[in-house]
């Protein structure tokens, strides 16, 4: 249909355009698009070069006719994509007053400024679309981090570098780990990155939480600093995040970490799940380091100081039955 619309709706006399708007309206408000109100209203809005002054009452009235009709279930969600089409409307038929009238006055929906931000950024009116996104609520980290990002995306369109590097390490260091690509990139770019990088990462130790540190560490392949942060923690959940980035890299040390930190103190607990959670990790470690030879000494070892407690000694014997049935060559 949009295709339709961009290649010959300028061709078509009124008469058909309205003939055709018609047949569009009576279908937007129909039952086909039940439960679908995304693609109800992704259908009108692809038919907005046919929507000229003299029938957008017409197609608002429509669409207020949804709204009015919306069950319990709807959430607002029909009265938000009815507001961006009157602004939508508004803006292809000329009137751009009506449309910052309408989305200032629903600015309080967070769609709607994106909406209007996004317009701003079509017509390259950057200083107001910033204050827009700078006045945005941000009441939690969703909405910080949508604010951020959107405020981000400004600021590298407009090319305000000054703004953009501050911005995106200060979303990094307030655990919105996603812009530290871009900023790296920029940093790199600006031969900037191994001047700052050192004092920078002892920075994200100080203010991110052990994953998302962890998580970086990965991304800049500092194995040493990763197996620092596990002895650090002596984490069991943290050492099996970890294990198949780090083992590869230092075999022994993670080999006996998981082993000490994981392995034993599972053996030692009295949990209905414990036994179960036992095999698993034996398997898990398997599947990652290859080592049969290793996991079966832990195994027996295992069965040696599990030997009064029959329910660990049978998913023992799984673990062991899984390491003879493998094709690995250990």
């Amino acid at each position: 249909m949009e295709e339709f619309v961009f290649q010959y709706a300028g061709r078509l006399n009124v008469k058909l355009q309205k003939k055709y708007l018609k047949q569009a309206l009576k279908l937007f408000g129909s039952n086909a698009f039940q439960g679908y109100d995304n693609l109800r209203y992704e259908f009108i809005e692809s038919i907005h070069e046919m929507i000229t002054r003299d029938v957008a009452d017409e197609v608002i009235a429509a669409s207020d006719k949804l709204v009015k009709n919306a069950d319990f279930w709807d959430n607002g969600d029909r009265k938000t994509q009815h507001i961006i089409l009157r602004i939508m409307i508004a803006v292809q038929t000329g009137q751009i007053g009506l449309a910052k009238e309408i989305a200032t006055a629903n600015m309080d929906i967070d769609d709607i400024r994106q909406q209007w931000v996004s317009f701003l950024e079509s017509q390259e009116n950057f200083d107001e679309a910033e204050k827009i996104l700078l006045e945005a609520p941000r009441n939690n980290a969703w909405q910080k981090e949508r604010w951020d990002d959107s405020l981000t995306g400004l600021y590298v369109m407009s090319d305000q570098k000054a703004k953009v590097i501050p911005l995106l390490r200060k979303r990094v260091l307030s655990h919105q780990t996603n812009a530290y690509e871009l900023y790296k990139n920029i940093m790199i770019d600006d031969n900037l990155w191994e001047k700052i990088y050192p004092n920078f990462l002892k920075e994200m130790e100080k203010k991110l939480t052990r994953y998302e540190f962890g998580d970086i560490l990965v991304t800049e392949k500092e194995y040493s600093k990763l197996l620092d942060q596990l002895k650090k923690y002596n984490s069991a959940p943290m050492i099996r995040k970890y294990l198949p980035e780090l083992y590869p890299h230092r075999k022994k040390e993670v080999a006996a970490l998981y082993y000490d930190k994981v392995v034993v103190p599972e053996s030692k607990k009295d949990s209905a799940n414990a036994p179960r959670q036992l095999r698993k990790d034996l398997d898990d470690f398997f599947e990652v380091s290859g080592d049969g030879k290793l996991v079966q000494r832990w195994i027996k070892q295992l069965q040696l100081q599990l030997a009064d407690k029959p329910e660990f000694l049978e998913f023992l014997s799984l673990a062991t039955r899984n390491i003879e049935m493998s094709k690995k060559d250990y």
